[in-house]
């Protein structure tokens, strides 16, 4: 066997294929495991003894081939394996077989059948020679690596926590490799066991990870994976660690350590203790927590970069460093913690640095601004927005260009984030980027080392563009003239293929923006497009990677133009633009980038073509294949943990080469494909490949929503396919997997496929919205819940339990029950961050969806419980905070929008819903009083003379309001609400009082769509021939003359027109000489309108 194996490590390939031949041979005899085991304890080669023991240990590890070993032999390795693990004086030898060993002891302990190995253990972990403790840890850890569930009962778990415990606290050094092994080990039985509470002494780990950071960065970034994890543990607990000692171990490290690896982990450790479920009070008074956090954040995003011009700032942008790390901690910081606390704790500081006379702290307040603009968008918006903007007009012209492309970078998100308001600083903000745009179009000189720069420039107008929408237009000419300059620029070091891309995406964002009107530019546009796609000569004016990146862009934008020019302007070109992605494909195999573009195309020509897209087969084999594919995973293979501790802390190159012909150049086990690879610790992703994957999904929902009944014959493969995703470790698939799952689903026809569908669905998004991790696709749940609802109407809640599901997840999310939403705060006060509240008003947006779908009855018999949540969400959320208002004021809205539903049981709801709208009608908040508005008048319409007593109070409330409020949606809804009492009980309202007011308060100024009930109501009591109504007809003709004027548009689309005109008509009809004394109060435009309706008459 020896000769044999020595065949296996020579340099030459001729012998290791005979050594594999004959070593495959031999282990094919029963004799073979004693000859293996004994060139483990006899070979004097280092070498040969290792490879017997990775070879022992990849026979062995199966239980299949260890149970075909006799009892007698069993015993005779077990022990021999134990002395040799003692007796061998190389730690790569010791390493194989103390691996072995763990794989024995996988089989042996579920039947106890190897108590001399918890001796071994027990007394090697408590000896007084430190080498001996050292290897007794080290083997224990990898024991429980392997298989620490033969570890889990309760008085082995208080023995092992015991143990780890007084070695940590006996250990003089934390220095020594001890320690960490001992970290290391209780890592490996934590996630065993799958719990946070476990007795381990916490601060004792922390001190072991700091002693050891100084000079092993690398065993201190092992150590902080058990940190990692155990913030994530589901029953983490308030009383299980104080988490904001692991935030300031967090800090300690990101500052002061200088291996860029081990300040990543610290910061990816401070996010995680952001978004952990139990977490720390990092605005508590006199904490200083936060201080500290944007401290240390503000110094790393400040780190001048190796290279100015190309420094990105973002994880996802495949950048490495820790100013990217830490910007991303804050972006976490900035969607968990509430936006009140966050920016008062933040602001002093960014506006320090970004006047601060250091370019490159500058550049750090610029990248705070980025990060913290996506989770605090509405407070952002409503608070701090001309500060923001004025900071980045000021940094888009800094006289650095560090600074510049920060500047252009937070720019960029402000567009993406803050809308609508950010649209509005258009008149500020255009003319400077048009003066940058021109440069770059207009210029004469090498311009191929400023591309980062460029493309940040870039990035900001293009997401500029996209928020102001239409309001971009009278800057389209400038712009298109730039970027088709741009475009047809032949001089590659005046403008390089990045340029062309940069100009080709920044025209996909105007043609969005004005739609229909980029008509004059298409054809050209659709001509320099199929150019860059198909030319050959671009081989010549850039590598392979950058033609590439433009011919995607090219090819995602012609989709964009699909859906911006309409598909009267678009059919001419659909047909070969789907040949035109599938040719992509067909040339760029397994290359995500283009698939994904490609995706893209297929869906936007698929709403010009609908049933008409021939390609339809093709198309969907090609989408339901990226689905299916795993291919975005990639295999992490273990690392020989822990290698060098045995001799001590000298620098050693930990991943030796490989010998010839080691282990993973041979398969031993005829039954290894069957299970899991024992050298993959896990799998990352590909993120390119998630990308298409992404869109692929989307591809199928929009195909099967615009083609129609030929979809039919796909809609079973593609929801096999599609269900299948929804276990994707990766939120973002799961969330694109429920889309189009529903939306496989709303296609349909009702039928056996729709029931089946139902039946699996309906019951999933309710596990998802329970079990889920991610708030984002519990959000997709629910608005998959809404969309089954609204689209199905009661087939989505007719099969069994389906209804129980949509009510418990309701139920779960309102009293914050879901996995997404358990937090602990160790502060008292209870104030939700924007992503919160997101997830209740995902609850909130069924509710009307269910009123419709379900009868009266049956929604009535749910609803007490569910507006009793919700009302005590309400009592919960009295704090002062932007997000709280707007959770109130969505609940009180959503409130509302359930009392239709409650008909003929809406008396048992009045003793409750009564008193909170009648309070929140008062509220300081627009927002809230114009729900709590709209909400009594229905309250009154639905409980017609039920309600009478409590006219004079509702009417007090109108009265305030209507002498109180601006015109606006608030002042729109009083007048609603009265209008809906006088219909709901006449006999109860003051007409000869409140009439008048009324008519003096038109017109309806934001609320349009409340213009039907107070038309409902002027038609009620013209035709009971209201004298007050009567006494003012020509002050009602003139407001609703104005209103159609102004509003035509939206009257005739929402049904509005004809019942206005009817009113005038009758008004003309009847009272020819009140009609005709209105026209010298009209405008021309308003006169042309009134005289068109009167010829009606003739």
């Amino acid at each position: 066997m020896e000769q044999i194996l020595a065949k296996l490590i020579e340099p030459d390939n001729s012998s290791i294929t005979q050594g594999t031949l004959e070593l495959q041979e031999a282990l094919s005899k029963p004799e073979a495991i004693g000859e293996l085991c004994n060139v483990v304890v006899s070979s004097q080669n280092i070498s040969i003894r290792h490879y017997a023991a990775v070879v022992l240990r990849k026979k062995l590890s199966k239980s299949v081939n260890w149970n075909k070993v006799s009892l007698s032999d069993r015993e005779i390795i077990k022990n021999g394996m134990l002395k040799a693990l003692v007796d061998e004086p190389e730690k790569q030898v010791k390493k194989a077989i103390c691996q072995f060993v763990a794989h024995i002891a996988n089989h042996e302990l579920p039947n106890n059948n190897w108590n001399q190995l918890i001796q071994f253990l027990e007394q090697v972990n408590t000896s007084n020679d430190l080498a001996q403790r050292e290897m007794g840890m080290y083997a224990l850890g990898i024991i429980l690596d392997i298989g620490g569930d033969n570890f889990k009962q309760p008085e082995k778990q208080a023995s092992l926590c015991t143990l780890f415990n007084n070695t940590l606290n006996s250990i003089p050094d934390l220095n020594e490799p001890l320690a960490y092994l001992t970290v290391i080990a209780m890592h490996h039985y934590m996630t065993a066991c799958d719990t946070a509470e476990l007795t381990y002494n916490w601060p004792k780990v922390y001190e072991t990870v700091q002693a050891v950071s100084g000079k092993r960065p690398d065993r201190a970034l092992e150590c902080l994976d058990l940190i990692d994890d155990l913030l994530e543990m589901e029953d983490l607990g308030p009383g299980t660690v104080n988490v904001s000692d692991i935030a300031q171990l967090s800090l300690h490290l990101a500052e002061t350590s200088t291996d860029d690896d081990l300040q990543e982990k610290a910061l990816n450790v401070l996010s995680s203790v952001v978004k952990a479920k139990v977490k720390p009070s990092f605005y508590a008074k006199n904490n200083g927590l936060l201080e500290r956090t944007v401290d240390v954040l503000l110094k790393l995003m400040s780190v001048p970069p190796l290279d100015d011009a190309c420094e990105d700032y973002y994880i996802d942008q495949d950048a490495n460093a820790p100013s990217v790390y830490a910007a991303s901690t804050l972006d976490d910081m900035a969607i968990h913690i509430p936006p009140t606390k966050l920016m008062t704790g933040i602001q002093d500081k960014v506006v320090a640095y970004l006047t601060s006379p250091d370019p490159y702290k500058r550049k750090g307040g610029y990248i705070a601004l980025a990060a913290v603009t996506e989770g605090a968008s509405v407070y952002i918006g409503n608070h701090y927005m001309q500060v923001f903007v004025d900071f980045a007009l000021r940094g888009i012209v800094d006289e650095h260009p560090v600074v510049q492309n920060a500047a252009f970078f937070a720019l960029g998100q402000m567009s993406e984030y803050l809308q609508p308001q950010i649209g509005t600083y258009g008149p500020q903000i255009m003319p400077i980027l048009l003066q940058f745009l021109s440069t770059v179009a207009n210029s004469s000189t090498h311009q191929s080392d400023n591309t980062k720069h460029v493309e940040r420039m870039f990035y900001a107008l293009e997401s500029f563009v996209d928020t102001m929408e239409s309001a971009v237009t009278p800057y389209v000419p400038t712009l298109m003239e730039a970027s088709v300059k741009i475009l047809e620029n032949p001089d590659q070091t005046v403008c390089p293929l990045k340029f062309k891309e940069f100009a080709i995406r920044l025209i996909g964002s105007i043609a969005t923006a004005i739609a229909d009107e980029f008509q004059p530019y298409f054809a050209n546009i659709m001509n320099q497009l199929a150019a860059c796609v198909s030319s050959t000569d671009l081989k010549g004016q850039g590598d392979d990677h950058a033609v590439s990146s433009l011919q995607n862009a090219a090819v995602e934008v012609i989709g964009t133009l699909a859906r911006a020019v309409g598909e009267d302007n678009f059919r001419p070109y659909a047909h070969q633009s789907v040949q035109l992605g599938l040719r992509m494909l067909g040339t760029a195999v397994d290359d995500p980038e283009t698939a994904k573009v490609a995706f893209q195309l297929f869906a936007s020509v698929a709403t010009i073509l609908k049933e008409e897209m021939v390609s339809l087969p093709e198309i969907v084999e090609l989408l339901v294949a990226s689905i299916g594919n795993d291919d975005e995973y990639v295999a992490r293979l273990k690392e020989e943990e822990g290698l060098d501790v045995f001799v001590g802390d000298e620098d050693e190159d930990n991943n030796e080469d490989k010998e010839p012909g080691d282990e993973e150049d041979i398969d031993f086990d005829e039954t290894r494909s069957e299970e899991e690879d024992d050298d993959v610790e896990g799998y990352t992703y590909d993120c390119s490949k998630l990308d298409e994957k992404e869109e692929a999904l989307d591809a199928v929902r929009e195909i099967a929503k615009v083609t129609g009944n030929a979809f039919n014959q796909y809609l079973q493969t593609s929801f096999d396919a599609v269900y299948r995703t929804l276990y994707h470790p990766h939120e973002g698939i799961r969330g694109g997997a429920v889309d189009t799952l529903v939306q496989l689903c709303t296609v349909q026809t009702p039928g056996p496929l729709l029931i089946k569908c139902l039946d699996i669905v309906v019951p999933k998004l309710r596990e998802i919205i329970s079990t889920d991790e991610s708030k984002d696709v519990v959000i997709k749940a629910l608005a998959g819940y809404r969309d089954l609802l609204s689209d199905l109407g009661p087939a989505a809640v007719a099969g069994e339990g389906h209804l129980e599901a949509v009510h418990n997840s309701l139920r779960e999310v309102l009293n914050k029950k879901t996995k997404a939403q358990r937090t602990s705060v160790e502060d008292e006060e209870e104030e939700e961050a924007e992503k919160e509240v997101q997830v209740i008003e995902g609850a909130g947006e069924v509710l009307p969806a269910l009123i419709k779908a379900v009868p009266s009855s049956t929604f009535a018999s749910i609803s007490h419980e569910l507006l009793s949540s919700l009302t005590a969400r309400l009592k919960r959320s009295q704090l002062d905070d932007e997000n709280t208002e707007a959770l109130k004021s969505f609940i009180v809205g959503t409130i509302a929008e359930c009392v239709p539903g409650l008909s003929e049981h809406i008396e048992e709801f009045i003793p409750s819903l009564l008193p909170l709208l009648t309070k929140f009608s008062r509220d300081k908040s627009a927002d809230i009083r114009q729900n709590s508005l709209y909400g009594l008048g229905v309250l009154a319409a639905a409980a017609k003379t039920s309600l009478a007593p409590h006219y004079p109070t509702l009417l007090d409330i109108l009265a305030e309001s209507l002498g109180r409020d601006k015109p606006g949606a608030v002042l729109d809804n009083a007048m609603a609400a009265l209008c809906r009492m006088i219909l709901a009980c006449p006999a109860s309202v003051p007409i000869d009082r409140v009439l008048p007011v009324l008519i003096n308060t038109l017109p309806i100024t934001e609320d349009l769509e409340e213009t039907r009930v107070i038309l409902e109501c002027l038609h009620a009591l013209y035709n009971n021939g209201d004298n007050v109504l009567l006494q003012h007809l020509d002050k009602v003709l003139i407001q609703l003359i104005g209103m159609l004027s102004q509003h035509e548009q939206f009257f005739v689309k929402q049904g509005l027109k004809d019942p206005t005109a009817l009113f005038i008509l009758n008004v003309v009809r009847d009272f020819p000489q009140a009609a005709d004394s209105v026209l010298s109060s009209l405008t021309p435009v308003q006169a042309e309108l009134f005289n068109s309706i009167r010829q009606n008459l003739s």
